[in-house]
C-alpha cells in the first residue's frame, strides 16, 4: 500500500514477522486454495492487477486545469510496480481449470497505461477504477465462462 504500513496476514500459525514472510504465507494460502478448488472441479479465473498511479487522477486533473500540477500522467511502470505478484500469478498459467482476466490488456499499450481518457479520469484516487472505466473492461469478463 502507498505510504502505509502493509497488512500481516494471520492464520492457525499467527501473524508473520516481515513482509517475506506474510508474501510466502499470502502464496501459499492461494496455492493451496487454487488446488482445493481445481481438485472439487471447480473453474478458477484470477484477476490480474490494475495499473496505479502514484497520484490521485481526479486531484491532479482537477489542479492542472488551474495551471497548479501537471495533466495526469499515464502509469509507465506497471510491469515493474506489479512484478512479484505477475511472477507469483504465472505459476498458474495452463493449469487445467484456472484462467486469467488481464484488465491491463484494456488499460494499457504495451507497458504505458493510461490514467485519463476523453480528459476524464479514470480513477477514483490513485487506485481505483472509476465506473466507466470499470464498465470498459466488461468484455474481459463476458469472455468468460461462468
Amino acid at each position: 500500500a502507498k505510504g502505509s504500513v502493509a497488512s500481516r496476514l494471520s492464520d492457525t500459525s499467527g501473524a508473520p514477522r516481515s513482509a517475506r514472510d506474510n508474501r510466502a504465507k499470502f502464496e501459499r494460502a492461494f496455492s493451496a486454495l487454487v488446488d482445493d478448488l481445481t481438485r472439487a472441479n471447480k473453474r478458477v479465473v484470477i484477476v490480474g492487477p490494475i495499473p496505479e498511479p502514484s497520484f490521485n487522477v481526479p486531484h491532479r486533473l482537477y489542479v492542472s486545469r488551474f495551471g497548479w500540477a501537471s495533466p495526469p500522467a499515464p502509469v509507465t511502470d506497471y510491469q515493474d510496480q506489479h512484478h512479484v505478484i505477475l511472477a507469483f500469478l504465472k505459476r498458474f498459467e495452463g493449469r487445467p481449470g484456472v484462467s486469467f482476466i488481464w484488465p491491463a490488456t484494456m488499460l494499457c499499450r504495451g507497458s504505458v497505461c493510461a490514467t485519463v481518457k476523453d480528459d476524464l479520469p479514470m480513477y477514483f484516487d490513485h487506485n481505483h477504477l472509476t465506473v466507466a472505466a470499470a464498465r470498459s473492461l466488461a468484455p474481459l469478463y463476458q469472455d468468460q465462462e461462468f
